[in-house]
């Protein structure tokens, strides 16, 4: 185990999907996008990952090192469609810690999400 100080800084960016209410969009279709858009070597560069993503209220977390949410963040508000339906990211708070995002949107059931496998 590495000692915090020696551990990359993390941001956690919380997100809000914005489609029509009759789509449905999967944890894996998120992945995919996010995949699409930046390729293997930004996905690696930025150390990004989806922790978390409540299907109902359209509402994920995405990981990635401190100080590339500067390059992320604009990058993805880019995305306009998807399978060709409309679909936007809405950046609602950046933190370091789930814990404060938790505290400042009120969100209840804000936990990781175990991956299979």
């Amino acid at each position: 185990m590495l000692r915090t100080h020696l551990k990359d800084k993390k941001r956690y960016l919380l997100y809000r999907l914005k489609i029509y209410k009759d789509q449905k969009i999967t944890r894996e279709e998120i992945e995919e996008i996010i995949f699409d858009f930046f390729g293997v070597y930004g996905i690696i560069e930025n150390n990004l990952k989806v922790i978390y993503y409540d299907e109902n209220e359209k509402y994920f977390i995405l990981r990635c090192l401190a100080g590339k949410e500067k390059k992320i963040c604009p990058f993805l508000s880019l995305i306009s469609h998807h399978n060709g339906k409309p679909l936007r990211f809405e950046l609602l708070l950046i933190s370091g810690t789930i814990a404060s995002l938790k505290r400042k949107t009120k969100l209840k059931n804000l936990k990781k999400n175990k991956e299979k496998g």
